[in-house]
């Protein structure tokens, strides 16, 4: 009996190490353990599985950067002055991106917030419209009025959309899907608001990012989602809305000469 009890307590020893990391050396150096630990973590809060194949990932892209490191030592680029340069806009990119990140958790999004803006979305959506619109866009207005000619005369605008648009509904024939005025330029959706279903605007239209030329096939009232279907976006546009009047305010209370 004692014997097997050992051979037990031996067995569960081996499946509870079995994940244990030996340290990681690439050319002599030392991988730190945990660099290697937190970058696991990280992955796993995103919804991985910490097993074998992960660590195994890890590993390898941990192996190829050292590698790549130590090259770019050896060959001394750092010393370029363009690559200096660039090392050191990287570097404040990404000290401003974890400072931000170290505000937002010092800061976070409540249930409270998030159930606020819903309300708000509630009442400025409450009426709303959305409309099925196609879109052809042209760079240039000999273009647009080129294409717009054939759409008078008749000629399909999916076809069109797919043989001129320069934007990647061409696809699609043009296709945007349902949309909401606030989801659109605003020129477009102050052309768009006015059309029946069916019809298409009769002359192109001047938007900061080209010419536009659209469709409404259909026109429908907003069925506003709950706010479960909502809560990650919200959260998501509740952080980002956070973070641009944090920075706003340091950029106002800066000395600038």
């Amino acid at each position: 009996m004692k014997f097997s009890k050992y051979k037990l307590l031996l067995s569960l020893c081996i499946s509870l190490s079995a994940y244990a990391e030996a340290p990681i050396k690439v050319n002599g150096k030392v991988i730190d353990p945990d660099l290697f630990e937190t970058i696991v973590k990280l992955n796993v809060k995103k919804g991985i599985k910490d097993d074998a194949a992960l660590r195994s990932v890890v590993k390898e892209e941990l192996i190829v950067q050292e590698v790549l490191n130590q090259k770019a030592l050896d060959l001394k680029i750092e010393k370029d002055p363009v690559i200096k340069m660039r090392l050191e806009q990287s570097r404040k990119s990404m000290l401003n991106e974890l400072f931000i990140e170290k505000y937002l958790n010092e800061h976070p999004v409540t249930d409270a917030d998030i159930q606020k803006e819903y309300q708000n979305q509630e009442v400025l959506l409450k009426d709303a419209n959305q409309y099925n619109l196609k879109v052809i866009v042209l760079a240039d207005k000999a273009k647009a009025d080129e294409v717009q000619k054939k759409l008078n005369q008749g000629s399909d605008f999916a076809d069109l959309a797919k043989t001129y648009s320069v934007d990647t509904s061409k696809n699609s024939g043009g296709d945007l899907g349902w949309v909401l005025p606030n989801q659109v330029i605003a020129p477009v959706a102050n052309v768009m608001k006015n059309l029946a279903k069916g019809s298409a605007s009769i002359e192109p239209i001047q938007t900061q990012v080209g010419w536009h030329i659209i469709k409404v096939d259909g026109k429908r009232a907003f069925q506003i989602p709950s706010l479960e279907e909502q809560r990650q976006n919200l959260q998501s546009f509740l952080k980002q809305q956070r973070a641009r009047e944090y920075v706003k305010s340091l950029r106002d209370a800066a000395e600038v000469k």
